[in-house]
């Protein structure tokens, strides 16, 4: 597998413009991104954003350019904003930076980057030929592999290790530090600099402001070319850091990274606090701080290599278990450790379990109200949760019943905002059961009716592009007759691979069960 940094500017235009880079939210598969990317791709070819913008509205004077989906993180108040960038200002992004010379400008940037070899990113997006793979599962196969193994053989090498992440860091990401990123800040701050169109990091930092609202804080989170913009400030943050590192004389250390997490691998306490305020300093001249909550060291490099819900599921997988048993653990494990890895994956576990068995269940109501219980403060599994009362509903034998029980889940998620992602999926889960269900979610509308609106184009003064981006349907019909009431695993084989992730941990985490 390549790194998007591997290919040449035309591969990875190819790589962006794909639906899924387009979107990396976890839709059912009859949403695609396919044929609107090509008609407004097709459209602009080389055309200026000047060229069809009209001269008495601009993008800048709406807040709603491109589609925000907000997604509730910890089942209260607390909510993560991830945004579907409007198909024109997507295209340009991707025009702009897969053009040959600034693909390769972008490319020797990185390299930069990586010069310090004791300081490694692990986090640039993977590109998957396989199309029933996402490129997430791969991420996190690559996080199992680098991150985590590599930490374990680092206790050889050192004795502490300081973890910390960066507070909200696509929010915190100031749209001007691409530039800095691209051309070093100070270059960019000369007056001579600070206004010159030209420059690939001004256009870049144009657009992104251009397109939410005005505002230079923060970058949308949903697609995989912002995740690479992401990389790109990041990257210049490590490169920051190793310079403030080599005018001080310390070389004995290790940094690994995967987008905003660090792993810091010290031989002394003394160190260990240097290297953590000399990061906490070079992401703070970018507009972006350390959080104080998920900052932790110490000097058991082996037990801290491994986050705590995975030491309690190795604990506690042992033995057999009937099916309420099996989910009474995981509803334990959520409970412990909320939107953790080992949670999903143990619901995909859990999920294959019920999916793969000719069983009869009596209890399937209990496990109703136990999956409903776990979603609850678990957004980060509505998915794989949704695809488990797939399973238990089809126990239900009383059409009236499927209604009750459905209307008794949405009452639950009632006084939860933000509740969007949650909708997606149900409408998936209840659509062979009743597709006219309505919903709130503009994205559930938009399976009903073709006409619903996402994006503003309001100032697109070309009539021709506003007629694509209106009209070109996001929703494949025949993939909608295709689906079955039971959310299969083979459906969601996208966002999680037997074949890349799962597999691939089990020999270490033993997360299958023994029945």
């Amino acid at each position: 597998m390549q790194t998007i940094i591997e290919l040449s500017n035309s591969e990875a235009k190819e790589y962006f413009l794909r639906s899924r880079s387009y979107c990396n939210i976890e839709l059912p598969p009859y949403f695609s991104f396919t044929e609107i990317l090509e008609k407004v791709s097709n459209y602009l070819d080389k055309k200026e954003l000047s060229q069809i913008t009209s001269n008495t509205m601009k993008p800048y004077d709406l807040d709603d350019v491109n589609y925000s989906f907000l997604n509730n993180k910890d089942g209260a108040l607390s909510w993560r904003p991830f945004q579907i960038i409007h198909p024109v200002f997507y295209i340009q992004l991707v025009n702009t930076i897969t053009e040959p010379d600034n693909w390769t400008f972008i490319i020797n940037r990185f390299n930069e980057f990586q010069e310090n070899e004791k300081i490694i990113c692990y986090s640039y997006p993977i590109v998957v030929d396989d199309f029933l793979i996402k490129e997430s599962t791969s991420q996190i196969t690559n996080w199992w592999m680098n991150i985590e193994q590599q930490s374990l053989q680092l206790a050889l090498e050192y004795s502490h290790i300081v973890h910390t992440d960066i507070t909200n860091c696509y929010g915190s990401i100031y749209t001007h530090s691409v530039a800095w990123a691209l051309h070093n800040k100070e270059f960019c701050k000369h007056k001579d600099n600070k206004n010159n169109h030209k420059l690939l990091g001004n256009k870049l930092d144009k657009y992104l402001r251009e397109m939410s609202f005005g505002q230079t804080n923060g970058i949308p989170q949903g697609s995989n070319l912002m995740d690479f913009v992401a990389e790109l400030v990041l990257g210049y943050s490590d490169h920051q850091l190793s310079k403030k590192l080599s005018s001080i004389n310390i070389s004995d250390y290790k940094i690994l990274r995967y987008r905003d997490d660090y792993r810091i691998f010290t031989n002394s306490e003394s160190d260990a606090k240097t290297l953590t305020k000399l990061l906490s300093e070079s992401l703070f001249e970018l507009g972006m701080s350390l959080n104080s909550q998920k900052t932790f060291s110490s000097t058991d490099i082996i037990k801290s290599s491994l986050k705590e819900d995975k030491w309690f599921w190795i604990k506690h997988k042992q033995g057999n278990r009937s099916i309420q048993n099996h989910l009474l653990l995981i509803y334990n494990l959520a409970e412990k450790y909320p939107n953790s890895g080992s949670l999903k994956k143990s619901l995909v576990k859990f999920h294959e379990r019920l999916s793969s068995k000719t069983i009869h269940l009596a209890d399937f109501k209990v496990l109703i109200s136990i999956t409903t219980a776990i979603m609850l403060k678990n957004p980060s599994v509505y998915m794989i949760c949704t695809a488990i009362l797939s399973v238990l509903f089809e126990f239900i034998e009383n059409p009236n019943e499927v209604d009750k029980t459905l209307e008794l889940i949405r009452k639950k998620f009632s006084n939860i905002p933000n509740t969007g992602h949650l909708e997606v999926w149900l409408q998936r889960m209840t659509l062979k059961y009743n597709k006219d269900i309505e919903y709130l979610e503009k994205l559930t509308k938009k399976v009903l009716d073709k006409n619903t609106i996402l994006w503003n184009s309001d100032w697109i003064s070309a009539s021709k592009l506003k007629s694509i981006i209106d009209s070109t349907s996001i929703i494949i019909e025949e993939k909608i007759e295709a689906v079955e009431k039971i959310i299969t695993p083979q459906e969601m084989k996208i966002y999680f691979s037997s074949n890349t992730y799962i597999a691939d941990v089990n020999e270490f985490e033993s997360v299958e069960l023994s029945y």
